[in-house]
């Protein structure tokens, strides 16, 4: 097997088990190109929200619209629900890239030092979460 991706998450969890955020971290070594860089390095910021969340029934749908009050970078890129085995809702994963437009910046940061803004996002998120939970 050869492998083309490097992974690594930073997490965040909430005392009540109302939700979690992530900052997610991954190389690919392919050659994928962004305004004429490879775009070696990714990054996303995801929260996952639980049932007991206030905000949980405040997304009525899996549309990006849904949750476009959050505070991520450039709005909602990624939205999925998760259902356990009787089809009820578990959590809700929504989050956001940065591979927009003028982000090329970011696909250059290799260390949590570098993507500082990243982190700080993720931070912005939390304190969001905090405070409408």
């Amino acid at each position: 097997m050869k492998v083309t991706t490097e992974l690594k998450t930073w997490r965040y969890i909430d005392n009540g088990g109302l939700f979690t955020v992530d900052v997610v971290h991954w190389v690919d070594k392919r050659t994928l190109k962004m305004s004429h860089k490879p775009l070696e390095h990714h990054w996303n910021v995801y929260v996952y929200i639980y049932p007991d969340h206030p905000l949980f029934e405040r997304i009525e749908s899996e549309d990006f619209c849904a949750a476009e009050f959050l505070p991520l970078h450039d709005g909602v890129s990624y939205h999925e629900w998760f259902y356990d085995s009787t089809g009820a809702v578990i959590y809700k994963k929504i989050g956001s890239d940065y591979q927009h437009a003028y982000d090329s910046r970011f696909a250059g940061y290799s260390t949590e030092d570098e993507a500082w803004e990243v982190f700080r996002d993720a931070e912005e998120l939390i304190q969001f979460m905090e405070s409408e939970g």
